[in-house]
């Protein structure tokens, strides 16, 4: 069950559940085998803790571990227990590299007191688990006779961990043996590894084509990453076929066979591939795991049967072969239905943003001039952006759009769409979806949590008035929602407003040291800001995690910074708060 069918479970929506329910609740989700978003699991964790610190970690879903307190149990004797679980859970919920993923990396390897050091040893490692997936280059090279089978389940790698990575599988001594001893077995062990092995090492693969033959036909979850590996092998030397030889011409039989990348090297598809046959089934074409070349020889054959354009019924059928064209050839299409749209929009090309074609395939990823050009064409021919639309057009996308295509969009079709993401959009746009937004639900305020739910994707546009008014409604708000607000609107709302809007999490605010939340601590009373857990310093060179306030001035005419220790609770005096000016 995904975090989108649970967007409606929310701090505020189970606040009035007592604690025992609530606890029974939480752990059902472990055994519902429930997926939930990252804010949904940060409230859920101080909930669960309220009543003091948890150790039956075995009863509560692992990635709601990741949002309790590692600091907690450190020095514990539940170390080991602790984060032996949290390395179960899904960590790709946190950013790689965000400050809370590599406090927890720091802190497990703290439980055998080897937080900074260069290597693991073989329990370090089953205790971290997936926690391993962040260590360093350094510790993976010292390490990776250990390391490496854990390496293989990591669903991504930063540049320090792809180099040290490549350096050792492409070594004769790794821990999987000489290359020329590798089989089938050995392969499948490597897992995403495989994908740094070089031409010279891949030369030296007895099974290797075996190997290929067998993912693609298995359809390995990363089979459409295979053209990496593909367009090194020897069998996939350009072959000159001016004419195709006998019994070789593709028939509708021959598509259903997965081998036909090896089967079909780029020349022989592109003498062998009847034009009929492309047409009909452009899809399941797409659908292979071919290399850059094949894709080439399909896009030649497509411009040479459609040299004004493709159709909208063949746009859709695409899939990764639309990373191929210019943004100038889009320009020409007839992209007219939302499946189009959203095939070409999910297979941006990306880097070179001129008219160019693009001869490699990526991921997509966005690129605002072929997005422009998509969603501009689509509007161009007259579409409506009605809910399929919109779905297909989707977050960052739909800000391309101007101001006054924007205002065109209905309530009913805002109200019948996927929440969108607006948070890449100018104010003035954001303003006028949150209006849009605002009278597409206005039948659900009198249920006042699911209206916050249903309208906090467009909460970026919301007034001071309309934020101040919701702070009444205990929706605890969670803290990345509220960095999306318009930061002229809070400024203008008072700590009790922002408590109110955050609930649970205010006590969290303090935490997050950008713009927004400096430029509006400045404007709040010192006490205030101590209620809501900020370190306060009057001294001009604020230590890190301070804030500012003015200096205090004392009978003896001498300034005195007021600076609150972050390990030390603060009790002001009542001379000390007669004394505080008054803000």
């Amino acid at each position: 069950m995904s975090a989108f069918v649970l967007q409606g479970f929310s701090c505020g929506a189970a606040k009035d559940l007592p604690s025992d329910k609530y606890l029974q609740l939480v752990k059902a989700l472990k055994d519902k085998h429930v997926t939930l978003a990252e804010e949904q699991l940060s409230c859920m964790a101080k909930r669960v803790l309220e009543s003091g610190r948890i150790f039956d970690f075995s009863s509560y879903p692992e990635d709601l571990l990741l949002f309790f307190d590692p600091a907690a149990y450190e020095n514990s004797s539940s170390c080991k227990d602790y984060f032996r679980a949290v390395g179960q859970a899904n960590i790709s919920i946190l950013p790689k590299g965000s400050l809370k993923r590599t406090q927890l990396l720091e802190k497990a390897r703290g439980c055998f007191g080897n937080s900074k050091g260069a290597s693991v040893s073989e329990e370090e490692v089953q205790v971290l688990n997936n926690l391993a997936c962040d260590l360093d280059g350094v510790v993976i090279e010292a390490s990776h006779a250990i390391l490496l089978n854990h390496l293989t389940r990591c669903e991504s790698f930063t540049p320090d961990q792809e180099y040290t990575i490549q350096k050792l599988v492409n070594s004769d001594n790794l821990t999987f043996g000489h290359p020329s001893n590798w089989t089938l077995s050995t392969l499948s062990d490597l897992g995403s590894l495989v994908y740094y092995i070089r031409k010279v090492t891949w030369d030296k693969i007895p099974e290797i084509i075996y190997y290929l033959k067998t993912q693609i036909k298995n359809k390995n979850p990363l089979w459409a990453r295979m053209d990496k590996i593909l367009k090194y092998m020897r069998y996939n030397k350009e072959i000159k076929h001016y004419s195709c030889p006998d019994n070789k011409t593709i028939t509708v039989k021959t598509l259903a066979n997965d081998l036909l990348p090896i089967l079909y090297p780029p020349n022989l598809l592109q003498a062998c591939l009847p034009d009929d046959l492309l047409k009909n089934y452009l899809g399941s074409l797409t659908n292979k795991a071919f290399t850059d070349t094949h894709f080439g020889t399909l896009k030649t054959k497509l411009d040479q049967l459609y040299p004004n354009g493709l159709p909208a019924e063949q746009i859709s059928q695409l899939g990764s072969l639309a990373t191929f064209y210019s943004a100038e050839e889009m320009s020409k299409w007839q992209i007219s239905t939302p499946s189009a749209l959203s095939t070409l929009l999910q297979n941006l090309p990306v880097g070179k943003e001129n008219s160019t074609v693009i001869l490699y395939r990526l991921i997509p990823t966005l690129n605002s001039l072929y997005a422009k050009v998509i969603i501009g064409r689509y509007t161009t021919l007259g579409n409506t952006l009605n809910a399929a639309a919109l779905n297909a057009i989707t977050g960052p996308y739909l800000c391309y759009l101007d101001e006054v295509t924007i205002a065109t969009i209905l309530p009913s079709t805002l109200r019948n769409a996927q929440p969108l993401d607006i948070s890449t959009c100018t104010q003035r746009k954001k303003n006028i979806l949150y209006d849009t937004a605002k009278e597409a639900f206005k039948d659900k305020e009198a249920n006042k949590l699911a209206h916050y739910i249903l309208m906090k994707s467009y909460l970026g546009g919301a007034p001071a008035a309309d934020l101040k008014e919701l702070a009444k409604n205990n929706v605890d708000m969670d803290i990345g929602t509220f960095l999306k607000l318009n930061p002229e609107e809070v400024m203008k709302l008072s700590s009790v407003d922002v408590s109110g809007l955050l609930g649970i999490n205010a006590i969290e605010l303090h935490k997050y040291e950008n713009n927004l939340v400096t430029s509006w601590a400045k404007r709040q009373t010192t006490n205030d800001l101590i209620s809501l857990g900020f370190k306060v310093t009057s001294s001009p060179d604020a230590p890190i995690g301070y804030i500012e306030v003015p200096v205090v001035k004392v009978q003896t005419s001498v300034a005195y910074p007021i600076i609150v220790p972050p390990t030390l609770p603060f009790f002001p005096t009542l001379s000390l708060l007669l004394a505080l000016p008054l803000v």
